[in-house]
């Protein structure tokens, strides 16, 4: 408890600024003696006060218990608040752009009070989202000739023509633009590069997008950079983002419908064929710039990076000297990509920070502790444990400055990663555990708290996609993070 070493040295406001509903000048009484006791209140003139007794002798007429905080208005986007881990559902809030249900532990961070940029229901919430980004993708408006403009349809945006924007007694025109490039806006994942935005040192991962022409997994302090909001430049797995980069993706499992449109030449089943269909779009993905307008065009795109016969003829040595190949993976050394995959071209460095490709629990690391620090300011316990476990490219020795306690790398371990169904969590250390996995957005999409030295996550009702795995040990504070892939 905080006491009064001087009653009234000094009061705490001028008045002249405050109407007669909060301060009455009247009762403002400087040589009153009030107890010595901290119980704050705050006043309605937004001032905190030590007690009842010293607000009341400053000439307030209202006041409400506990110290004040700073409130924000309405409609605040709360992208870039964290309210702690706690699973305390507080409410409905505009978060980058969209309304989401959030959980934390409180409404107050850093002194600020967030209760006010919550609301009931996505209803009011939405109240806030303003947006003509609506898809008219299952609307009919007729056979005529009409301009109607450029509209979202079905994901994509295109020009309307119709005999007129009311249809059914509902009117349409609000939810067209003026130009193709006002539309695009609206569009999920929209196909631009990034490789020119800095998002900042952060950790915090925001998702999949296309930089310098290769999909990368990409984190940051936030999506809005320079007042430009690229959230719709993101994308929630590293398909979606292959098929908008144009980068080859074989198309053999894709069921593009019954129709004989003809679509275009492209990759299916490891060779360039003819496909035909009922459009470009399945399950929301756009897959246009996969195809191709001739056999030749789709073999010296997609079939010219990888030739199988280099695979095993070499000799390679260990030293790491990272590659970006043509396939947009990073490789060990220039050595190990033609020796291992049979890549023909490639460029010095790596391809990003962390490459989703690389994972794998066909690597075994030695349980060794000789940490590095990756660029992606966490610590792992070695570089073989940073490369092939957890897709970081770059470090430099020792651990990471001013970071959490992490555990050893023997001290924890989740496998198989890439995972189908069920990831195992295994720990040679026993206690009370906190185990969070979060998606590419930031989301919480499953916690649990357990002190079982291994653990099987259920996680098969997952979309596929990356991943971060956060582990709390509950009794020293140590903290683990590995990226996972399903």
């Amino acid at each position: 408890m905080r006491y009064f070493y001087a009653f009234f040295a000094l009061f705490l406001i001028s008045t002249s600024t405050f109407s007669q509903d909060c301060i009455d000048e009247s009762l403002i009484n400087p040589d009153a003696i009030c107890p010595a006791v901290y119980d704050p209140v705050c006043g309605c003139d937004d001032v905190t006060y030590g007690n009842e007794c010293i607000a009341e002798a400053n000439g307030l007429l209202e006041w409400s218990p506990g110290e004040c905080t700073t409130a924000i208005p309405p409609c605040t986007d709360l992208g870039n608040v964290s309210f702690g881990l706690c699973d305390m559902v507080l409410g409905v809030a505009l978060v980058n752009g969209s309304c989401t249900t959030v959980s934390g532990c409180g409404y107050v961070v850093n002194e600020v009070d967030y209760s006010s940029a919550f609301f009931d229901s996505f209803d009011d919430c939405e109240a806030c989202v303003e947006t003509n980004c609506n898809d008219l993708g299952g609307v009919d408006f007729g056979e005529c000739a009409l301009v109607l403009g450029v509209a979202l349809v079905n994901g994509s945006c295109t020009s309307l023509s119709g005999c007129g924007y009311i249809v059914d007694e509902v009117d349409y025109s609000p939810f067209f633009f003026e130009s193709l490039d006002d539309c695009q806006a609206c569009e999920e994942g929209n196909c631009n590069d990034l490789g020119g935005v800095d998002f900042g040192a952060c950790a915090m991962p925001l998702g999949i997008a296309l930089i310098d022409n290769v999909c990368q997994a990409i984190s940051g302090c936030g999506y809005v950079v320079n007042n430009v909001d690229y959230t719709n430049d993101f994308f929630t797995s590293m398909e979606d983002c292959t098929a908008c980069s144009g980068a080859c993706l074989d198309l053999g499992v894709i069921d593009f419908g019954p129709c004989d449109q003809f679509l275009g030449i492209a990759l299916a089943n490891g060779s360039c064929t003819n496909l035909s269909g009922c459009g470009y779009i399945v399950n929301e993905v756009d897959y246009t710039n996969q195809f191709y307008s001739s056999v030749e065009d789709c073999e010296n795109a997609c079939l010219s990076c990888i030739d199988e016969t280099l695979i095993g003829t070499l000799d390679c040595d260990s030293e790491y000297d990272p590659v970006c190949g043509c396939d947009g993976r990073t490789y060990w050394n220039s050595c190990l990509a033609a020796n291992f995959s049979g890549v023909t071209s490639f460029e010095a460095g790596p391809c990003s920070c962390f490459d989703p490709n690389i994972p794998s629990d066909e690597f075994a690391c030695f349980d060794i502790y000789d940490p590095v620090c990756g660029c992606d300011n966490v610590t792992y316990g070695n570089s073989c444990y940073a490369f092939y476990l957890n897709g970081i490219t770059e470090w430099v020795p020792g651990e990471c400055p001013n970071q959490v306690a992490e555990f050893k790398v023997e001290q924890f371990k989740a496998y198989p990663n890439p995972f189908d169904e069920v990831l195992i969590l295994e720990r040679s250390v026993s206690g009370l555990v906190k185990i969070v996995l979060s998606d590419a957005q930031g989301r919480t999409v499953y916690s649990e708290v357990s002190n079982e030295t291994k653990v099987h996550l259920d996680l098969r009702f997952l979309n596929a996609g990356l991943y971060l795995l956060n582990l709390t040990d509950l009794e020293n504070g140590s903290q683990s993070t590995l990226r996972v892939i399903k």
